[in-house]
């Protein structure tokens, strides 16, 4: 879950470049064009 994944990043990387809100999707959206 994003929990899990913010938990993940924080461990790895500095705190800048963890994301402060993850949206976890289904699937990507994509345009006719791909």
């Amino acid at each position: 879950n994003g929990d899990q994944l913010r938990e993940h990043l924080a461990a790895r990387l500095p705190e800048y470049l963890v994301p402060a809100q993850i949206m976890l999707l289904e699937r990507l959206p994509v345009t006719a064009n791909g």
